[in-house]
């Protein structure tokens, strides 16, 4: 007596269905289904690439954007597309700003600088070295206090060097 069995997973536990009990139609009805339960079941065991080639403009909230019969096939980790999806939108919504300086100092910050610089402990040195003709100093002074001097002590400097 030959056997055949249909392994199916259901809430972790696995079942046997015996097929020899089954008239022939139901037979071959069944033989698909298992056909189709291993095609569907075996590439989401597998932890290896697998081409996904339906529709996957819409998969639950995530919008992919693709579409197998313009695109082709879509090789790779159905998670792993949805994560570039959403780093590709941050990028594109990303604002730069317009204005200048714009990395790591703006004009609100610089604003704020320029009301306490004058109560900080080591802006008469940086004011001395600018005096004394430090290029640096004098440029960072000069942004500071927008005192025409210390932008000619900045540019002299530089012309000199």
């Amino acid at each position: 007596m030959i056997k055949l069995f249909l392994l199916k997973h259901k809430l972790n536990k696995i079942q046997l269905i015996n097929m020899k009990k089954l008239s022939k139609t139901s037979k071959i009805i069944k033989s698909i289904l298992i056909l189709l339960a291993f095609l569907l079941i075996l590439p989401s065991c597998s932890n290896a690439y697998t081409a996904y080639t339906w529709n996957a403009s819409v998969i639950g909230p995530y919008s992919l954007g693709l579409d197998a019969e313009q695109d082709g096939p879509v090789y790779g980790d159905l998670e792993g597309l949805l994560r570039v999806k959403k780093l590709e939108e941050q990028l594109h919504n990303m604002h730069v700003r317009e204005d200048h300086p714009r990395i790591l100092i703006n004009k609100e910050i610089v604003q704020e600088i320029r009301k306490r610089y004058q109560t900080h402990p080591s802006w008469p040195k940086v004011k001395q070295a600018a005096d004394n003709g430090d290029m640096t100093a004098a440029a960072f002074a000069y942004q500071l206090t927008q005192d025409p001097k210390y932008a000619q002590i900045a540019i002299n400097a530089l012309m000199e060097s």
